[in-house]
């Protein structure tokens, strides 16, 4: 329950900024209303709240506000969290890896593979890394054209070749 009313402040919270900003910049009250997706009355709500006065001096100062040093700190100990049960859930994932149903197993073996990256089907998108021998070199540029040359060695045969079939037999035996 904790953790919902937390969430709910901070979008309020973060509601109240964005609006403190918007004022800060001169916007009309009409136009930050229609940004939040606000009516005016609700924008007109939000402005009471007493921690909006502390926000619109805040944004104004520059100065982080100790609810926002406390929203970090909570934000801060949610990925620490996360990171301490990375270790639990590759336990789980190795422990479903061994497990006896079929499914469960391929599964499993599937996470597994998808987070390791190089035997897996995971589509990148980007440059290749050092790893994979990186981008763009030197040796890559040989092979290009050396493959060049292969096809241009090709259609010059398969020139010869058509020459070769415009010329009429000697004689009309057919071997």
């Amino acid at each position: 329950m904790a953790q919902t009313q937390n969430t709910k402040h901070f979008k309020h919270y973060i509601r109240m900024a964005r609006a403190a900003q918007l004022e800060a910049a001169l916007y009309k009250d009409s136009e930050i209303a229609e940004f939040l997706n606000l009516s005016l009355a609700g924008l007109a709500t939000l402005k009471q709240d007493p921690e909006y006065g502390r926000i619109r001096i805040a944004v104004r100062t520059g100065v982080v506000t100790d609810a926002e040093e406390e929203l970090i700190q909570d934000q801060k100990y949610k990925y620490e969290r996360l990171r301490n049960m990375v270790p639990l859930a590759l336990q789980g994932l190795f422990d479903a890896a061994r497990s006896s149903n079929e499914h469960v197993k391929v599964k499993a073996c599937s996470e597994i593979l998808d987070r390791e990256g190089t035997l897996a089907k995971v589509s990148r998108i980007g440059l290749a890394t050092d790893e994979q021998g990186g981008v763009g070199t030197v040796i890559d540029d040989e092979i290009a054209q050396n493959l060049l040359e292969i096809k241009k060695i090709q259609a010059e045969r398969a020139k010869d070749k058509d020459k070769d079939a415009e010329i009429p037999p000697v004689t009309n035996t057919v071997q």
